[in-house]
């Protein structure tokens, strides 16, 4: 896959084709952003499945999580990735079966009171996720849906996320939701402060080659990376 200007705005779309018609199937997960809002736990759920990478360093403040994913939030992500066709379509395009290794969820504000963060964690002053390339497992794919809380648009005071594939940055902008597929180890990626009074919310998940064929999908955490030992994983059932 080229991920070049023209070819990353293609598959931008053309693997959610029908978004306005199965991004209800997300709508669990954006409830539990609400939710979470609305009692914000203190300290980041770093980390909810054993034998997973995970991220010990700081957080933004600005970055809310959502703590924990039930299976009706697991059986929604599933409903989504079959009837938007990504699950098909990167399947074809793999030449592999596929899974989900982790989901996270969180809302992105400007700069919000104390009581909606995670005080009691380790925080970052700096309020912009800073340019950076992921660290997964070779392959590995982002599926990133947005919504706006404000607006019927995602804009770039939203503070979306911008992917630099070449030579230029691009902002993930349009009607809300809008839903982005990208290699995060070789595409570097960015979103700055949204300003004030526009919040975002983003789902996320981490999607991997898998052997077996049953359709793994799993949470591990807001800063959990991928299962340390993909041969265990590729051969765990659902």
């Amino acid at each position: 896959m080229s991920f070049n200007l023209e070819n990353l705005k293609k598959h931008k779309f053309s693997f959610f084709e029908n978004l306005d018609e199965t991004s209800h199937h997300l709508d669990c997960i954006f409830k539990l952003i609400d939710e979470t809002w609305e009692n914000p736990p203190p300290k980041i759920t770093r980390v909810t499945r054993g034998g997973y990478t995970v991220y010990e360093g700081p957080s933004l403040a600005n970055i809310l999580y959502a703590p924990s994913f039930n299976e009706e939030h697991i059986n929604c992500v599933k409903k989504f990735l079959i009837n938007s066709g990504a699950k098909i379509k990167l399947e074809n395009l793999w030449n592999s079966n596929i899974g989900v290794c982790n989901i996270r969820a969180y809302r992105f504000t400007n700069n919000p009171p104390r009581e909606k963060t995670h005080y009691l964690d380790i925080l970052d002053n700096n309020l912009n996720i800073k340019p950076h390339y992921d660290t997964l497992p070779k392959g590995a794919l982002k599926i990133m849906i947005f919504k706006s809380k404000d607006s019927k648009h995602l804009t770039l005071e939203h503070g979306v996320t911008e992917l630099k594939p070449r030579n230029k940055w691009i902002p993930v902008t349009g009607p809300s939701p809008v839903a982005i597929i990208f290699p995060p180890n070789i595409v570097l990626h960015r979103a700055n402060q949204p300003k004030p009074k526009k919040i975002r919310d983003c789902i996320e998940l981490t999607v991997i080659k898998r052997q077996s064929g049953d359709f793994l999908v799993e949470s591990a955490g807001a800063h959990a990376g991928y299962p340390k030992d993909l041969f265990a994983w590729n051969n765990k059932k659902t």
